[in-house]
């Protein structure tokens, strides 16, 4: 066998997906039988080496090369991965000497290391980065997935002139391992680049959490992870929990352990839910098996369960479990720790003032984050009739909409800002579901449309350049929708039906026109695999937010579950929109300097790209 033939295929663990079959080459091999051979300077054939090491673990082999080879008594922390031929990395312990960090040591022979930024630039000492390998141990790739073989194994930029010329250090490898360069030409370890989670729009590295988590009297060892939990019958996507799996020989007090956690981190980076278990369940080849942790049952801790007192309690409860999708919500419990964001404060407030005719502001849900608190200090310091009778709040019925509307500032600025292809710009988003009753989701459509003022507004120029909107009494069906439908099946399996599928939707909302109408489109998409369908929007943005998404969502699946209305509505658009501009004439001369003062300082881009002729923009569709 020559060097460059295949020594083996060795599978990394499925534990976090898909195994994936390495191809090692007899040179990574020689390579290092030849290292081990020099650094231990074998001498006496009568020592022995102990293996601690499974035999499905790549490092077996790097332990079948000391034993034939034999060795010293000498502790060696080895890094490395199966992508680079077992070793890449060691660092020596001698007698006595004890473990201050997590370094891993210095590459060895024929091994190149380089710490990088996402962008592949090289990092300085004590910059955390991501270690990519170069070397002669770098594997083939993949077997059989060229996809992520070229993924992670990619064209070496700090390749030198003389390694060309010899075909050496050509790729590197994506560790995917978060390291920092040490003064004395270590690499220190600090986790894996791919623990970290988005929790409430911020990153976080799970580590971090385990590391306090463990440091607890009492506690043994743990693992924090983050659940997905999707959020039933809501209409929005699923949310990360944070989860701690800790060991412990006697019972923990778990709100003790809380607030010491509290004290130590965060408040973002506090696990929703803590569970004691027997052990750390791992793998044949002794990594975590997170698929076998007990699975949390994310809806209200029942064990502290309060119920509501009062009738406002009792609705309270209920909004805030439609939002955040748990069956069962309690008095005392946490919005955040229930998986509630900004985006869900906004609809908290949004369906208080809908349901309730009551008003209240993000900034009560997030000072009050328990419905107990947000009784006691948001209604009880403004109670009025309201609250008192809350049984008999009804909302006042809405002005009939029709005529005239005043522009609000944003939609101002669109017209000042976009003299050319103002029908263009549009946002689009899909909405997850089982298959669906094309009739009956027309038919709630109809209803969803009769019942938003947004879907009835047109806008008409009045001179070169001023615009006004006002509903149009046309957009009414009587039983008929202008309605899309695509069975995706029809477009087959090949590359080319996702291109077909992009220029369908593209089509769809390609037509609008801002002064004839429509301003928005709808369709219906089925035949996708396992049972799924999608329900397509696409709305002009001059009637549609990022925060209507969910509204739309919400009144959609109401309708298409049976309720006959969404009941009275409460301000009209109309309305909205005179509140809006008589706020902006009153506070205009107050709140103009502060804003003036603040920007003063600030470097504006060239906004000319936008009104160049050749300008062009890509639409997003995005799930909701």
């Amino acid at each position: 066998a020559s060097s460059d033939n295949l020594a083996y295929v060795i599978y990394t663990s499925g534990s976090t997906g898909k195994p994936k079959g390495v191809m090692i080459e007899h040179l990574g091999v020689i390579n290092l039988k030849i290292v081990v051979t020099d650094l231990f300077q074998v001498k006496s054939k009568a020592e022995s080496v102990s293996t601690l090491i499974n035999y499905v673990f790549d490092p077996f082999v790097n332990h079948m090369t000391y034993a034939l080879l034999n060795s010293q008594i000498l502790i060696i922390n080895r890094y490395g991965s199966t992508e680079t031929t077992i070793a890449s990395h060691e660092r020596f312990y001698y007698l006595g000497e004890k473990r201050v960090n997590q370094t891993i040591g210095k590459q060895i022979a024929n091994t190149s290391s380089y710490v990088l930024d996402k962008k592949l630039n090289q990092l300085p000492i004590g910059a955390i980065g991501e270690l990519y390998i170069g070397g002669i141990g770098v594997a083939r790739g993949y077997l059989n997935r060229p996809e992520l073989t070229a993924e992670r194994f990619l064209p070496n930029p700090f390749q030198t002139d003389e390694e060309k010329q010899q075909g050496k250090n050509a790729r590197i490898y994506k560790t995917g391992d978060l390291v920092r360069w040490l003064r004395n030409g270590e690499l220190e370890y600090l986790g894996r680049n791919d623990f970290q989670v988005k929790i409430r729009g911020l990153r976080i590295e799970l580590g971090e959490i385990e590391a306090v988590l463990s440091s607890y009297q009492g506690v043994n060892r743990s693992v924090v992870l983050a659940k997905d939990h999707k959020k039933q019958n809501t209409g929005t996507p699923s949310t990360n929990y944070l989860v701690g799996y800790y060991v412990s020989d006697n019972d923990i007090d778990e709100s003790d352990l809380k607030l010491f956690m509290q004290i130590k981190l965060p408040d973002y980076m506090i696990p929703n839910r803590l569970m004691r278990i027997d052990k750390i369940p791992v793998t044949i080849n002794g990594k975590l098996d997170a698929k076998a942790l007990p699975d949390i049952d994310f809806s209200a801790d029942e064990s502290n369960y309060c119920t509501p007192r009062n009738e406002l309690e009792v609705k309270l409860c209920e909004i805030w479990s439609d939002i955040l999708g748990i069956e069962k919500v309690g008095i005392t419990d946490d919005f955040f720790r229930l998986g509630g964001d900004s985006i869900g404060s906004l609809r908290i407030v949004g369906r208080i003032e809908m349901d309730l005719d009551l008003h209240v502001s993000v900034k009560d849900v997030f000072e009050c984050r328990t419905i107990e608190s947000f009784c006691q200090n948001v209604f009880k310091k403004n109670c009025n009739e309201k609250i008192r009778k809350l049984c008999d709040i009804h909302c006042y019925e809405q002005e009939v909409s029709n005529g005239e509307v005043p522009l609000l500032p944003i939609q101002e600025w669109f017209f000042m800002k976009y003299s050319t292809g103002m029908s263009h710009w549009n946002q689009a988003f899909l909405i997850e579901t089982p298959i669906l009753d094309q009739d009956r989701l027309e038919d709630s459509l109809i209803k969803l449309i009769d019942y938003h003022d947004a879907f009835k507004l047109r806008f008409k120029r009045v001179g070169d350049v001023k615009y006004f909107q006002y509903y149009d009494d046309s957009v009414n069906f009587p039983g008929i929708l202008p309605f899309n439908h695509l069975d995706v099946s029809s477009l087959g399996q090949s590359e080319n039906s996702v291109i077909l599928l992009r220029d369908i939707l593209t089509k769809w909302q390609s037509q609008f026109d801002i002064e004839k109408g429509p301003l928005w489109a709808i369709g219906y998409l089925n035949g996708f695999a396992e049972g799924r369908a999608q329900v397509w929007f696409a709305m002009h943005h001059l009637i549609v937010d990022t925060v209507s998404w969910r509204i739309i969502c919400d009144d959609l699946r109401r309708l298409y579950d049976g309720s006959s209305n969404l009941g009275k509505k409460g301000s009209s658009y109309g309305e909205w929109s005179r509140c809006v501009q008589s706020y902006g004439t009153r506070k205009s001369m107050t709140e103009g300097v502060y804003w003036r003062n603040l920007v003063r300082n600030v470097c504006y881009f060239n906004d000319n790209l936008s009104k160049n002729s050749g300008t062009s923009a890509n639409r997003l569709a995005t799930n909701a």
